[in-house]
């Protein structure tokens, strides 16, 4: 068996790509971009703005840079709780997309372009971090497979499956913002440290397995 399947990853890879662009920031218009935050996902992107660029939990402020890009957005951010506007979702996907955000946001400031957190850098920023979790997944996923030995034509086969034979596809590439492919990639590598731990254990599995 060799080491490791490259038809596995960078196939679905190089397609998801390919239709990110084409649909998922170009579509019909060439502003499909401005669909990218969507739906729960105002509320997982939100913390992100409001931390490096606003440095305060102003979810009016979210609402108004967001209908900037998107004039359809609408508040599904926050809820009052304790007389307090507070965010309803889980920070967890902003954690996970925060280099891109910083990376999104460190470019606007040197290419001279607006920072409210919603433009066009912004939102393709949160497809390429979808994208990048995506790889993660298949990459642990094919080495759990390596780890059962399954064969690599098997492999490769289950894969690609998984992502053109699931709702992963759409949510790699149009619904980026939302949870899904970023569990996807974290799952993945807590199964595959999960057996690494069962079959020896050590500490420096435990620490991925933990975070």
């Amino acid at each position: 068996m060799r080491r490791f399947s490259l038809p596995a990853v960078f196939i679905p890879m190089a397609i998801c790509l390919g239709y990110t662009v084409r649909v998922g920031w170009e579509g019909n218009t060439g502003d499909a971009w401005k669909n990218t935050i969507i739906s729960d996902g105002y509320g997982y992107y939100a913390y992100l703005p409001c931390v490096f660029i606003y440095h305060q939990f102003d979810y009016k402020r979210v609402l108004k840079e967001a209908q900037k890009a998107r004039s359809a957005a609408y508040n599904s951010t926050s809820i009052v709780f304790g007389n307090k506007e507070v965010n309803k979702c889980f920070p967890g996907v902003a954690l996970l997309l925060i280099p891109f955000f910083l990376i999104a946001y460190f470019l606007s400031l040197i290419l001279g372009y607006s920072t409210g957190g919603y433009e066009f850098l912004f939102q393709v920023s949160v497809s390429i971090g979808a994208l990048f979790y995506l790889a993660v997944g298949l990459i642990f996923l094919r080495k759990i497979f390596k780890m059962y030995g399954v064969s690599e034509f098997i492999a490769c086969l289950t894969l690609i499956t998984i992502v053109f034979g699931t709702n992963l596809f759409y949510y790699s590439t149009v619904a980026t913002s939302m949870s899904h492919v970023y569990s996807f990639g974290l799952t993945a590598v807590f199964l595959y440290y999960t057996k690494k731990s069962i079959d020896e254990f050590r500490l420096r599995y435990l620490v991925p397995m933990v975070i």
